[in-house]
């Protein structure tokens, strides 16, 4: 099926302006590799350092945000199992450099995973640099995984579009969520800061 990515005017052509060649530098390559497989992981490590070393706003502003991020996938998960979109390799367009598994293109959830977190950051207010960082690391997974032939700029910016509306919908639901999501999450924190806590103190009394 190729009407999908052919349905939108100049996907496949800067498909095949992005998208790496036989003769790319191999150390673009290596780390554009690195940019994909990486990319949420370190956007969820930003997130957590802002969840744990902040205060109790900044704690809520990210379990919001990563409400947002759920939402976001839950939207890509029901998408696919809609329609199937091949990746550009399973056309013979590219080279499969990610050495990524069949299955389908649009949109594309390690994306969708780092934009609607970094837009839920930016939008619900007091961390901005985190989302904006998170945002910006969004556009580079997105780069390189185009790079490396797993995805179609189209499956990009159906995460953008799909990001933004998730993180759009927690802001617009904000007092509705936080009265729900809000408690379990400080309870939970509490809870955890408090077995840390005595953890370290019998490991400290035993020395």
């Amino acid at each position: 099926m190729t009407g999908f990515e052919n349905a939108v005017p100049g996907n496949m052509a800067l498909f095949q302006v992005l998208t790496a060649n036989t003769n790319s530098p191999a150390l673009l390559i290596l780390l554009a590799k690195a940019l994909a497989v990486l990319g949420p992981v370190i956007a969820l490590a930003i997130a957590a350092m802002v969840f744990f070393r902040g205060g109790v706003q900044h704690r809520h502003v990210t379990a919001l945000a990563s409400a947002a991020m759920v939402i976001g996938l839950c939207v890509n998960l029901t998408i696919a199992l809609i329609t199937y979109v091949p990746r550009p390799f399973e056309i013979g367009l590219g080279l499969n450099l990610l050495q990524h598994a069949p299955e389908t293109s649009f949109p594309s959830d390690h994306a969708t995973l780092i934009w609607s977190l970094g837009f839920g950051l930016l939008c619900l207010g007091q961390i901005y640099w985190a989302g904006a960082l998170i945002i910006f690391l969004g556009a580079a997974t997105a780069w390189a995984r185009i790079y490396l032939g797993a995805h179609f700029p189209l499956d990009m910016a159906g995460s953008l579009v799909i990001s933004a509306i998730a993180s759009s919908f927690v802001l617009l639901t904000r007092p509705q969520l936080s009265r729900v999501l809000l408690p379990m999450i400080d309870y939970g924190h509490n809870l955890t800061m408090r077995r840390l806590a005595s953890l370290f103190n019998r490991t400290r009394n035993t020395h």
